[in-house]
Parts: C-alpha cells; sequence; structure tokens
C-alpha cells in the first residue's frame, strides 16, 4: 500500500487528501469516499477502477459489505412490516356491546362484568356440566366484525391456569340461525398476566347484531375466568 498526499484549496483554506494507491491500481481519496451519499456509488466507483480478478480480499470485502447491506435492508422489512400491523390494528375501531345471556355464579363476577367497560371487574365461573360456557353480546347495530379481544382479569397471575383455551365465536341477527366465524382450538396464546387483552382477527365475516362465545375447554381444570370481550369493526 503506498500513500501520497494531494494538496488543494477549499473554502479558502489548504488542505492536504491522503490518496492511497493499493496493489490493484485502484485511485481513491478521502475527498472523493466523503461524497459517497449511497452503497450503490460506492459499488459503481470501484466497479469502474478496481479490478476484482486480481484481488480475493476485495471480494471478501465485498461480500461483508454485502451482509451488512442485507442485515439492514430485513431490519427495515420488519420495522416497516411492524409498522404496516400497528397502522392496521388502528384501523379498527371499538363497538359499544351489551350482555345478552352468560353464566353467573355470584353477582359480583356475574357475566355482565364482561361488558361493563372495566378491566379491573371480571367474569367468573366454573360449572363444568355448563361447558361450553357460552356468552352472547349484541351490538347496537349488525357490524362486520374484523377482530374481537378476550381480556385477562386483574387477578390472573395470582390464579393461573383460567384463560380458555379451547372457544369459537358465532355470528347471528335472530339468534335463531348462527354462522361460525372463527374457531381456535388448544391455543395458548393468552398468558397468566393481568388486565392483558388479546385479540384475534376475524376474516370475510358478514354484518351480525349478535355474537355468541362458546368457551369449550379452560387451560387448566374448569374454572374460567375473564375481564371483558371486546368487538372491533
Amino acid at each position: 500500500m503506498q500513500f501520497v498526499a494531494e494538496r488543494g484549496i477549499e473554502n479558502g483554506l489548504q488542505i492536504v487528501t491522503p490518496i492511497f494507491l493499493n496493489p490493484l491500481n485502484c485511485l481513491y481519496t478521502k475527498k472523493d469516499c466523503k461524497f459517497f451519499q449511497s452503497y450503490a456509488k460506492t459499488l459503481d466507483y470501484i466497479n469502474q477502477n478496481c479490478n476484482f480478478a486480481m484481488e480475493n480480499k476485495m471480494r471478501k470485502d465485498m461480500k461483508g459489505m454485502m451482509r451488512i447491506l442485507i442485515a439492514g435492508m430485513a431490519a427495515a422489512m420488519v420495522s416497516t412490516s411492524a409498522m404496516a400491523q400497528s397502522e392496521e390494528k388502528k384501523a379498527y375501531t371499538l363497538e359499544k356491546i351489551r350482555l345478552v345471556e352468560g353464566p353467573t355464579s355470584i353477582d359480583k363476577e356475574s357475566a355482565e362484568m364482561l361488558t361493563d367497560g372495566h378491566f379491573y371487574t371480571k367474569w367468573c365461573y366454573d360449572n363444568a356440566s355448563d361447558m361450553p360456557y357460552t356468552v352472547i353480546v349484541s351490538t347496537q347495530e349488525p357490524i362486520r366484525l374484523g377482530q374481537y379481544g378476550l381480556v385477562t382479569a386483574e387477578d390472573t397471575y395470582y390464579y393461573p391456569g383460567r384463560n380458555p383455551l379451547d372457544w369459537r365465536i358465532l355470528g347471528s341477527n335472530d339468534q335463531k340461525n348462527w354462522t361460525k366465524l372463527d374457531e381456535r382450538k388448544f391455543n395458548w396464546t393468552m398468558r397468566d398476566e393481568n388486565e392483558q387483552e388479546y385479540t384475534f382477527e376475524v376474516k370475510g365475516a358478514a354484518s351480525f347484531r349478535y355474537y355468541k362465545f362458546e368457551f369449550v375447554k379452560v387451560q387448566k381444570e374448569t374454572r374460567i375466568q375473564l375481564a371483558e370481550i371486546r368487538l372491533y369493526k
């Protein structure tokens, strides 16, 4: 590697720009590199001035640069995907709902708590003979369901295993004819965390006013508890 100095005038000041001459007869300066605004320009510069067939080291360096570029592109794609998912989630609108029917054991933990809008209240029920536990909610008018949310209770961490494991959701406009919209089996998505909402997408659903949740299995034994059921259009 040879080194020479190039003198010049920039902004009224005398400057010395180092020039590197490598065995490939590739001449480039720090001043030149200063103006490389993108990786593509760097590639063009090297392609025009270097003979890659003469030096394996340059090839290795280029491979390393390509790995960095690919990793950066992958990270950007992941970030873009996450932003798109976030925007898609924000596109849904939370719908106001009311309870039509649901099993109740004690008043302070009744099914009414599922639609009261509070995460700190809960529905808790345990009666194996009633399984699947059926909860029906309604909207003010028919909506096309985009996703629904199930919220863990405020003490789930201290009473683990009470989240639903298998369930399905059906839609109707007369409470007589029901259409299955979504079904989850052996789904461990919901963790033993307090007051956490888990959302599940529904694709291609028609518009319905009544929505029936059938909780078939619980993660542990038969006692189930939830803070809220939420519908998004």
